[in-house]
């Protein structure tokens, strides 16, 4: 499949738009300043990113294998324990959990992390954040999952939450129950979603902060999706498919172009 880049594909609209009259430059104007919506990183942990895509502290060890309740703060694979009648309803194999953290040397003040790599959102609007997320039954007021943007657009901003970088909390879900994301967590992954646009920084760090203190309680996230409007004339070097929608709108732009252009000259 033949793919293209979102800038070429303006470039030359553009250049085609430059030669319409009134009616035509209309039609660029609505095309070529559309946002379009795309996926800006995305991870299912069907594969592993340990120490690659992100960064876990206190992850420590694999108790197993009866459930996935035996891993501690890490990735769970249903290759190694070939049993996850604990969870329900997750997609793939795999997903992010950890269970009786306080065991791996965290607390309270300080958890368990997961760290994501650097996210650029400079060129796209209306950003969201999508993931799944599930808990064991039990959790205390004191047990909680986090959720954090840091603030990465200083130059020497580092990805690990100890340099004190501004840090926007998302959501926390303390004994299993969301604050910006009223839900209770149960054994069935549930999807929540978040809108990130009012954020005042344009590179960030995706951040999990988790804490559980009994060997029972158990915490776990999948499908960490973060998507926005990728504006058309950002200069953006996206790749995009040449049947994708935006392809598509592009290409109809250029037919148009092209035939407003005939028409021009046979007039003239």
């Amino acid at each position: 499949m033949k793919n293209i880049k979102a800038s070429n594909i303006a470039e030359h609209s553009k250049r085609l738009c430059a030669a319409l009259g009134l009616v035509g430059a209309l039609i660029c104007a609505s095309v070529l300043n559309h946002a379009y919506a795309a996926v800006i990183i995305g991870e299912d942990f069907e594969n592993d990113g340990l120490n690659t895509a992100y960064f876990a502290v206190n992850a420590g060890s694999f108790d197993g294998p009866r459930t996935a309740r035996d891993w501690h703060w890490q990735r769970h694979s249903t290759n190694i324990t070939n049993n996850t009648n604990f969870y329900r309803g997750f997609q793939g194999q795999d997903f992010w959990t950890g269970i009786n953290l306080d065991e791996n040397g965290s607390s309270a003040a300080s958890p368990s992390t997961l760290s994501f790599n650097s996210v650029d959102i400079s060129n796209h609007q209306n950003v969201r954040l999508s993931m799944s997320v599930a808990s064991s039954g039990g959790l205390e007021s004191t047990d909680y999952l986090a959720i954090y943007a840091q603030d990465l657009s200083s130059s020497n901003a580092s990805a690990l939450p100890s340099n004190n970088q501004q840090r926007i909390l998302i959501d926390s879900f303390f004994g299993g129950i969301g604050l910006n994301n009223p839900i209770e967590l149960n054994a069935d992954f549930q999807t929540v979603s978040y809108d990130l646009s009012s954020l005042n920084f344009d590179v960030f760090s995706l951040h999990f902060d988790a804490f559980t203190n009994a060997s029972k309680e158990s915490i776990a996230f999948d499908d960490i999706v973060i998507s926005g409007d990728l504006i058309a004339n950002s200069k953006d070097s996206e790749v995009i498919t040449a049947n994708s929608p935006r392809a598509f709108s592009a290409m109809s732009l250029m037919a148009l172009a092209f035939i407003f252009a005939k028409r021009r000259i046979k007039l003239g």
